[in-house]
């Protein structure tokens, strides 16, 4: 009987949509790369072991209950950070496109310990919330800046480190996450508000002051290539043999695939990163507006089944935890379709899921992992049917325990 409840535990509406994910991922990136067939085959196969690896991953992570989580989060936040602290010593990080942001591993290649800080991130964040909130029973304006302090000070340090490596894309993300945190922190709008806008002000002075008095900012460290990604942006033909050169090949792309697909004999495979930060450049083109549509769709699918997690399990660190992931996924999305038609700068943020990249790829997995273990441990999940008839309104395995005791006791 036990064993037949922990299989309906398994979300096995995110296990389809992950392998629809794949399937979409191995597509493109052997069509992306279809004028080097040797190299667009070896890319698809270690895609396809990154897959493996993450599956596995996850199969593993689903056996952690939310108490180990919750006591592990520190070590792992603190491992992140370690990781973050090795990149940046000489001899070990490893430097491309201007970032210090990998580490050599023999065998496994390259890896961006940034990607994995952000699932850890979102952890920690979620364990400084619900035991905040635990505390402070009753919520006030000075709770409110604690609370909001402690979730600036997680964000700060590994987001300090991140733009130490001039990885100003992932720096986006570290925000993008710490935004979700605090909407969903209990953190009064009073507060919140002045600050979100304070914030982009800040954004779009930074983007003025890019376009006027771009010495300024490299007063304090900011890099010329990064001025030009602004400038390709608002202007991509005024740069068009340089920093605009790359938008300019994404939008022809695009553009040519139409609503079905480019019809010509020869596409479109001359896109630098085609095959990883313009994938959905190249999905567009090979396969038109249509294509581009339904894999916007696979991830709004995605989201809606981590969001019916949140709802169904009704746990505060686990919905924390999935706004998280939600904001990272969603982030990752909005940034990498929207820089290859122009609406956003384009900062070399991978498409999740899709996108080649061992790092970005497992570590997304690992995030998907952490939400199917609410479902497999949790007693409170819509799909336990035995908790439905017992109606019992607990969030873990001990208070369960507890509430059968005196049930037997009666």
């Amino acid at each position: 009987m036990e064993k037949n409840n922990k299989g309906q535990r398994i979300d096995y509406g995110i296990i389809v949509t992950m392998a629809l994910f794949c399937a979409v991922s191995l597509i493109a990136i052997h069509t992306a790369l279809a004028s080097n067939p040797e190299y667009g085959r070896s890319l698809v196969i270690r895609q396809g072991a990154f897959y493996l690896i993450g599956a596995i991953a996850i199969a593993v992570i689903m056996r952690i209950d939310r108490e180990t989580m919750i006591k592990i989060t520190p070590y792992l936040y603190g491992l992140g950070l370690f990781l973050l602290v090795l990149v940046l010593i000489p001899g070990i990080g490893v430097e491309i496109n201007g970032a210090r942001s990998w580490i050599m591993i023999p065998v496994i290649g390259q890896f961006q310990p940034a990607e994995l800080m952000k699932i850890f991130l979102v952890m920690m964040q979620g364990k400084v919330i619900i035991e905040h909130n635990q505390a402070a029973k009753i919520r006030t304006n000075r709770t409110d800046w604690i609370l909001l302090f402690k979730i600036a000070l997680t964000s700060f340090i590994p987001f300090a480190l991140i733009l130490a490596e001039n990885d100003l894309g992932t720096g986006l993300v570290i925000l993008a996450i710490t935004l979700g945190m605090l909407i969903i922190s209990g953190i009064t709008w009073r507060i919140l508000l002045p600050l979100i806008t304070s914030v982009f002000a800040l954004g779009a002075g930074m983007i003025y002051i890019v376009m006027t008095k771009p010495e300024w900012l490299a007063i304090v460290g900011f890099k010329q290539y990064q001025f030009g990604r602004i400038t390709s942006w608002l202007d991509p033909y005024s740069s068009a043999d340089s920093d605009g050169y790359q938008l300019i090949l994404a939008m022809q792309a695009i553009g040519s695939g139409e609503i079905t697909g480019y019809k010509g004999t020869n596409g479109m495979t001359n896109i630098p990163e085609g095959h990883t930060d313009m994938i959905f450049a190249m999905i567009n083109h090979h396969w038109g507006f249509i294509a581009g549509s339904i894999v916007i769709a696979l991830f709004f699918i995605l989201v809606y089944q981590i969001i019916g997690t949140a709802l169904d399990l009704k746990d505060e660190f686990y919905s924390i935890v999935c706004t998280g992931v939600v904001m990272t996924i969603m982030f990752h999305v909005l940034e990498n379709a929207g820089m290859t038609i122009g609406l956003l700068p384009i900062t070399g943020i991978p498409l999740p899921f899709i996108s080649y990249g061992g790092t970005s790829l497992v570590v997304n997995l690992l995030g998907i992992g952490v939400i199917m273990s609410m479902r497999f441990n949790s007693n409170n999940s819509m799909f336990s049917k035995e908790d439905k008839e017992k109606d019992i309104p607990t969030y873990d395995v001990k208070q369960k325990k507890k509430n059968k005791r005196a049930t037997n006791k009666q």
